[in-house]
């Protein structure tokens, strides 16, 4: 086994819990603006504190995979490769990679569609399931968006890996700033200014819309972006920047996040932080830099956390399942923030269990765990 990094598998670790506190946040409370305006003050610092932290989680495991895998030496074929350097072969990776992580993707629309053909009593739908199969129709399920990114970023990384490792950094300067502007300021600004529609006049420029035709996501967009700066920080980019001023910057972008949701809340419909929301590069970059500065040591805690991050896409694949059998049987009386975090911390140890039960089963445990 490859030696592992284990300030990644705490990042790891942090993002996969992260993502299951998300769509805890997103099962218990109900998230209209007069449902969150009725809430308790305590309970609603605890919604925008909570789900702006929690949207921290998916561009921290793209840059955990920008550090791991935009660095490699990728080539063709072997009379490319560099004696020097170690090297990794595109279709070796499209093989043991994407393959199999097509295969796991796969095997679980298939657990996905048994799941809801028991539990809503319907009948088994083959035309239904084909689609889904051939990724042409959705599943219904909050985090299945990230497995179709994954998917189209693991088809074209290896191409992405050679052209960054054959140019100088400096070359990067202005498709770093085109992209900050095109996929997080002109969003956020978008945002902004429709959250005070009723309070400007917009009757000399139209529709308070500032999105660009050039549209980047048709080349990675914001989640691109999150593995490109995943390498930046393995290059040493952000090195000279010190400790504190990282802290400050991810305190002050979490602080602006949270109060700019609050905001929306009490003056507009209401905005949750979505990933291309400008508070949330600048204080995932700095927490990405920041840990990738502390010496965790290895003991028997560092050993978990490991296990943990091995499980982290497995446990992503099943964690819903675990809160929608909760949120429709196991009904809770607490307060709203009680019951988001004890609905968490259930779904989040059964699915840890039930992934490292699945993959000690012989020959094809790997592939539905994806350990």
């Amino acid at each position: 086994m490859r030696k592992r990094v284990l300030w990644l598998d705490y990042v790891r670790a942090l993002s996969i819990f992260l993502v299951v506190l998300t769509h805890s946040i997103e099962g218990v409370y109900a998230l209209s603006r007069e449902a969150v305006l009725a809430n308790s003050t305590i309970s609603k610092i605890f919604l925008f504190g909570a789900f702006n932290l929690t949207r921290h989680g998916v561009p921290l495991f793209l840059m955990i995979s920008g550090w791991l895998l935009l660095s490699r030496n990728f080539v063709l074929k072997s009379s490319d490769a560099d004696p020097n350097e170690k090297t990794y072969y595109c279709v070796d990776f499209w093989k043991n990679n994407l393959l199999r992580l097509l295969i796991t993707v796969e095997i679980w629309i298939v657990i996905y569609h048994i799941y809801f053909m028991i539990i809503n009593q319907a009948e088994f739908d083959f035309v239904k399931l084909l689609r889904q199969m051939l990724l042409i129709d959705g599943l219904g399920l909050s985090h299945e968006w990230y497995i179709y990114a994954i998917l189209a970023i693991y088809a074209f990384l290896p191409f992405v890996a050679y052209v960054l490792n054959h140019i100088d950094l400096k070359n990067l300067v202005f498709p770093i700033v085109l992209t900050v502007m095109v996929a997080f300021v002109l969003p956020s600004l978008t945002t902004i200014l429709n959250t005070h529609v009723d309070d400007w006049d917009f009757s000399k420029f139209g529709s308070p819309a500032v999105y660009s035709r050039m549209n980047l996501y048709y080349s990675g967009g914001a989640y691109g972006f999150y593995l490109l700066c995943g390498y930046l920080v393995r290059k040493k980019v952000f090195s000279k920047i010190k400790s504190r001023y990282l802290i400050l910057i991810s305190v002050l972008s979490f602080v602006a996040g949270t109060a700019f949701q609050w905001e929306s809340y009490l003056y507009s419909n209401g905005y949750l932080i979505w990933y291309d929301f400008f508070t949330l590069l600048p204080a995932c970059v700095s927490i990405f830099e920041l840990c990738s500065r502390i010496q965790f040591r290895e003991n028997l805690f560092s050993e978990l956390i490991t296990n943990i991050s091995r499980a982290s896409f497995g446990i992503y694949l099943v964690h819903n399942l675990f809160l929608i059998c909760f949120f429709r049987y196991v009904k809770l009386n607490f307060k709203l923030p009680i019951n988001v975090c004890a609905y968490c911390v259930v779904a989040f140890l059964c699915s840890w269990c039930l992934i490292n039960l699945i993959s000690k089963i012989p020959k094809v445990g790997k592939y539905i765990s994806y350990m």
